[in-house]
């Protein structure tokens, strides 16, 4: 159910983004949330509802999660 995007998706999806220190690169049923980096804080984010929450430390990790399909990424 998720989908990890293309540099070229990234750079098509960012100037969308209302919140620009988001960037995302994967969604959860066609954008029902992202995942991604924001800028000036380590680690990767769940932006769901305008929300971030912190769901891994690193890009590895994240795709674990996604692989693993882990409870927090719901």
């Amino acid at each position: 159910m998720f989908s990890v995007w293309p540099l070229a998706r990234i750079l098509e999806q960012y100037p969308n983004e209302n919140d620009k220190s988001f960037i995302p690169f994967a969604d959860y049923l066609i954008n029902s949330h992202h995942i991604g980096f924001v800028k000036g804080k380590s680690g990767v984010f769940k932006n769901a509802d305008e929300t971030l929450v912190k769901i891994a430390d690193t890009f590895s990790e994240t795709i674990f999660l996604i692989i693993s399909d882990a409870d927090i990424l719901y």
